[in-house]
């Protein structure tokens, strides 16, 4: 079995995704404590509207659709 992997540390590999969201999409900021990545800025005049089950699905509903998914 290989030991070559894109990722030396399995342990970091949700900090990597972590910072990996908000270097492509900067409206995004990454909070490592809660694990997760969130909007720095919403709209207070629009409803929010949020989605379950999926592993960022977004672009499947509409490009900035949902204010949350998890």
């Amino acid at each position: 079995m290989s030991d070559r992997h894109f990722f030396d540390n399995a342990t970091q590999l949700v900090a990597y995704a972590l910072d990996a969201q908000p270097l492509t999409n900067p409206s995004l900021k990454a909070d490592y404590a809660s694990k997760i990545v969130y909007r720095k800025k919403v709209n207070a005049d629009h409803v929010a509207i949020i989605s379950g089950g999926g592993s960022g699905h977004e672009p499947a509903h509409s490009q900035a659709l949902l204010t949350r998914a998890f």
